[in-house]
């Protein structure tokens, strides 16, 4: 391969022994190109400036493991050990909005103004201000599984991601905007979930299943495998296109 064809890389933020949960930045469509923030061990960083420096927000919020915002100034975060953060002054400060065990998935629809969360313990919940109160989305009937990454298409379309390698083939699916959703036949399991919109495309990465990066055309009902570039993939996709 040519080396005009090699992918260029430098280090922007180096905190030793912090694993990177999460990494994110808001786009023209829900606010300002070059705001962004990054989930490390037991912190949050904000960057303002595309990622070319960084400062950490003085609080002790465990594993932020995905951010959504809904505009400059109004966002979320799920936190793995606390629950679910949010923030009015675009990340500077956050504030414990909904105790949980975990939270691992958070998403704020700009076409509907649902927020949703998900979580590994069998939970997940939609909102209609905010995150002040909760509406469970769960069937009683679904147990022992534990839900993950989230995303939407449209104002009605939506899939949410199942973590758990013992329980893969529980991805659901909503075709309503959140209000009801039907659990898929699907053999794998996903932290994140990438959907484009204005499509019926989603993609997932397989961790534990070693699947690698698979792909549906139709809203999540059929998937099609491109194989595994190496290793086992954790996360892969988050954030708003």
């Amino acid at each position: 391969m040519a080396h005009a064809c090699v992918a260029q890389w430098k280090q922007i933020l180096n905190v030793p022994g912090k694993p990177v949960y999460s990494i994110y930045f808001l786009n023209d469509v829900n606010g300002i190109p070059g705001l962004g923030f990054a989930g490390l061990g037991n912190a949050i960083w904000r960057t303002p400036d595309g990622g070319n420096s960084w400062s950490q927000i003085p609080a002790t919020i465990y594993l932020p493991c995905q951010f959504t915002f809904k505009d400059n100034f109004v966002g979320w975060c799920a936190s793995r050990g606390d629950g679910v953060y949010k923030t009015s002054d675009g990340g500077i400060s956050w504030t414990l909005i909904y105790q949980l065990t975990s939270c691992e998935g958070i998403y704020y629809n700009q076409w509907s103004r649902r927020l949703f969360m998900a979580s590994w313990q069998n939970n997940a919940a939609f909102s209609n201000d905010e995150g002040l109160i909760w509406t469970n989305i769960i069937d009683p009937s679904w147990i022992g599984v534990g839900y993950s990454g989230i995303d939407f298409t449209s104002a009605n379309t939506g899939l949410i991601s199942n973590y758990s390698l013992f329980h893969v083939g529980s991805f659901l699916q909503t075709l309503d905007g959140g209000l009801s959703w039907k659990q898929l036949s699907f053999g794998q399991e996903s932290w994140q979930i990438l959907g484009f919109p204005g499509t019926n495309t989603f993609y997932t990465s397989s961790e534990g299943t070693g699947n690698g990066i698979n792909r549906t055309d139709d809203n999540g009902l059929t998937w099609k495998n491109y194989g595994n570039p190496g290793g086992w993939i954790q996360g892969a996709f988050t954030g708003d296109i």
